[in-house]
């Protein structure tokens, strides 16, 4: 008899060290759950600011080729102007010798 309740207790301390253990491991791992989730959304913080940091690279990128563009097509208006003169002058030249 002695060693039925024995053994009952045994019974009962160990269930109650196995659902203590099971909760503990519940814990832990939701614990560890939220520690990831909170990492994986920092890193999509961070992955989100690179690429609005990219986005206003390329935007600042592009405007520079646009003035660039507008430089170039101003600056060969000018050349083609000087050129027109060049050769205005040099065909003046030719006619005052030929007179």
């Amino acid at each position: 008899m002695l060693a039925i309740s024995f053994e009952n207790g045994v019974l009962g301390i160990l269930a109650i060290l196995v659902i203590g253990s099971l909760v503990l491991m519940h814990y832990l791992l939701f614990r560890d759950y939220s520690r990831q989730e909170k990492l994986h959304m920092q890193r999509l913080k961070n992955f989100e600011n690179l690429v609005k940091q990219e986005i206003l690279r390329s935007q600042s990128l592009a405007k520079s080729v646009d003035s660039l563009q507008e430089i170039k097509s101003t600056t060969d208006e000018k050349l083609e102007v000087i050129k027109l003169q060049v050769e205005g002058l040099d065909s003046q030249q030719k006619q005052d010798i030929a007179k």
